[in-house]
């Protein structure tokens, strides 16, 4: 078998049908859902300005396997618009070494003040859900709530709490919560358990995601797998409490990339898994190439677990 080196790698590229004018059904919804002209464009202009990444299945410890980079809206002959996307490969890396310890880099930074309630709000995917669970969602949760769409037959069951980053190079000591003036920590991951077992397909295990975001280009994850069966559920609560107390050590990597002062480099996107009682580093992006960590190469989360399948067909598992 012949070797091929860094420099004869070729990515592959992607052109694809994204999205249409013409009228679409998608799996949950009764309606259907018409997108305006200028959606088209707008993406146009965000994946020729923005990394815009390639996500696998939406699951968000998943590092990215391409990018979109470019695009053209075209006239179909029955006069409906079109946008083809095209996307790119992106070289996946392995350190041969030692794992990068960016949270260590915090030890030396002035402590947190304070400055107030940082906004914050829960994000989910409605469609794992009937209307009155979704009504109950919306009136019941402890943080204000926000419905997103991804186009996935049955997405993941993940509650993403968008944190905008307001900090700069300081470090968190306390509770995450606390110190962000949400003494309630406890009271979201008690809610997240009672109606995460109201979703469809409730065995699936679900996944708790701090998404830290530094500007409209720039976001860290810290992520938080929860066991959907448990012999002792609530150490799995005590557990999830542990990591949103202990979030802040991703917090003050995130404000550390705000300010460019991060030794990885330029990062896009970053994610950190909340396992055995720490964070761990999984991979980052600059977006031109992903980094994996050999903890996540030997540690990564089994997709099926949140997806309650294979995460390819199973003719491709074999």
């Amino acid at each position: 078998m012949t070797l091929m080196t860094g420099s004869e790698w070729v990515p592959r590229e992607y052109t694809v049908v994204a999205l249409t004018t013409r009228p679409v059904h998608i799996v949950g919804y009764d309606h259907l859902i018409v997108m305006a002209p200028s959606a088209l464009e707008g993406m146009i202009n965000q994946v020729r300005t923005k990394f815009v990444s390639m996500s696998v299945e939406h699951l968000t410890f998943l590092p990215p396997i391409g990018r979109w980079y470019d695009g053209e809206i075209v006239e179909a002959s029955d006069g409906a618009k079109e946008l083809i996307l095209r996307g790119k490969e992106l070289p996946q890396l392995v350190p041969r070494e030692h794992d990068p310890s960016p949270l260590s880099e915090a030890d030396a930074l002035p402590a947190f003040a304070g400055s107030g309630r940082v906004t914050m709000e829960v994000a989910f995917e409605a469609r794992n859900f009937d209307p009155d669970v979704v009504a109950e969602i919306n009136e019941t949760c402890p943080l204000p709530t926000k419905e997103e769409l991804r186009w996935s037959s049955l997405p993941p069951i993940e509650w993403v709490l968008s944190i905008p980053v307001l900090w700069g190079a300081i470090k968190f000591g306390g509770a995450f919560f606390d110190e962000l003036g949400h003494a309630s920590a406890r009271a979201l991951v008690d809610w997240i358990r009672g109606v995460s077992n109201k979703a469809h397909e409730p065995n699936r295990d679900r996944l708790i995601t701090l998404a830290f975001d530094i500007d409209d280009d720039r976001v860290v994850y810290a992520i938080i797998p929860v066991a959907a069966q448990s012999e002792n559920p609530d150490q799995h609560g005590d557990d999830s409490m542990r990591a949103l107390d202990s979030a802040g050590q991703v917090a003050t990597f995130a404000g550390l990339v705000s300010e460019g002062r991060c030794t990885l480099g330029d990062v896009r996107r970053a994610a950190f898994i909340f396992d055995a009682g720490q964070w761990q580093l999984a991979w980052w992006t600059d977006g031109n190439q992903v980094y994996r960590t050999k903890w996540f190469e030997q540690n990564s989360p089994d997709p099926s677990r949140f997806l309650g399948r294979h995460l390819l067909p199973d003719d491709l598992n074999r």
